[in-house]
């Protein structure tokens, strides 16, 4: 009697190891692209919200005739603005009678990372003066046109607002 029993062997083969793994790895790399374009898009959404906020904050200290502390007492500025300051900073600004040099209000504030103002001009120097929106007090209505603002994150994703001439934004 031979006493070498047969054993039936149990597991997988290279095969089918390397099936798994091709499989588990075309899963990976979409979800994580995915991942890196919702990230992407809420960067963007984020800077287009924030950006029409603080529009809308100077729009509503305009109306408000919010005053200022000035040389120790409180004056009502001519108009409130807005206005990027850097591809990436802005800040909402007051100015008084006489005076043209704009006063912070509120900020400087960073877009969310990695997401900057376009600018096909290439022209960083430019920016202040293209994207300043002022409103006079105590009407609160808009000098400098329509304004459009356009958001990049990366090489090809971007979103807009469009500030139109009555101060209704409109983002694309």
């Amino acid at each position: 009697m031979d006493m070498r029993t047969k054993t039936k062997q149990k597991g997988f083969t290279l095969v089918e190891l390397v099936i798994a793994i091709a499989i588990m790895t075309v899963i990976f790399l979409t979800a994580f692209f995915a991942y890196q374009q919702n990230r992407a898009t809420a960067k963007l959404e984020a800077a287009q919200r924030e950006v029409a906020s603080a529009i809308k904050q100077a729009q509503s200290y305009a109306l408000q005739g919010r005053t200022q502390s000035i040389s120790g007492s409180y004056q009502a500025p001519v108009e409130y603005g807005f206005r990027f300051n850097t591809d990436s900073r802005y800040i909402v600004f007051y100015r008084i009678e006489g005076d043209d040099t704009p006063r912070i209000a509120e900020g400087p504030t960073d877009l969310p990372g990695g997401v900057k103002l376009f600018d096909p001009t290439g022209d960083n120097t430019e920016i202040m003066a293209a994207t300043e929106i002022t409103f006079d007090v105590p009407h609160g209505n808009m000098f400098g046109g329509e304004k459009t603002f356009q958001f990049q994150f990366g090489e090809n994703d971007s979103r807009s607002i469009v500030v139109n001439e009555g101060g209704m934004i409109k983002e694309y």
